[in-house]
């Protein structure tokens, strides 16, 4: 990877970047990971309104977790390459299966080392910002891609885990 990414919280201006990164998920009928929903939203207000809610704990719906959900921007051309999302604590769910940590990459941007980039910056916002000393990062135990993504980042593989017909595999890295 030579271009370099930098994080920028989604805004009104960002809408047809945005909502063009989900159809090409929709397109290939994947889901779109560290995106706040993005694939479930009707409409981009709608999931700027819920990117926002879950910044404070006190607008995060029931079972969620405060987080925040940032986009990653090639800086030579402005292209949205990718979405992380920072969880701010663990609640059940996310200690077994999720992580603090979640992203994705544009299906046309992939296999250029760009995940890697969005989690090693994922992770200096959450050292930085949230003052987590160690994030959990996980994935499914056939991602092959997302593994390597993870280890190279220092990831440590604590245990498997099943859930709904997969085995999750849970990393914890040091920030």
């Amino acid at each position: 990877m030579t271009d370099k990414l930098t994080l920028h919280a989604p805004a009104e201006k960002d809408e047809a970047l945005v909502w063009a990164y989900r159809q090409a998920f929709m397109d290939r009928d994947e889901h779109v990971n560290g995106s706040c929903d993005l694939g479930r939203c009707e409409s981009y207000p709608l999931w700027l309104v819920k990117v926002r809610a879950r910044l404070r704990p006190e607008t995060t719906p029931p079972g969620l977790v405060p987080a925040t959900t940032l986009m990653a921007l090639r800086e030579s051309d402005g292209a949205l390459v990718g979405f992380t999302n920072i969880r701010h604590c663990l609640n059940d769910h996310f200690l077994n299966f999720s992580g603090h940590i979640g992203y994705s990459v544009h299906p046309a941007e992939r296999r250029k080392g760009y995940a890697s980039e969005i989690l090693r910056l994922a992770m200096i916002y959450a050292k930085a910002e949230l003052d987590l000393d160690r994030v959990l990062v996980t994935c499914d135990k056939k991602n092959e891609a997302s593994r390597r993504t993870i280890c190279s980042q220092g990831g440590v593989l604590e245990n498997e885990r099943p859930c709904d017909g997969i085995l999750v595999q849970r990393y914890w890295i040091d920030t």
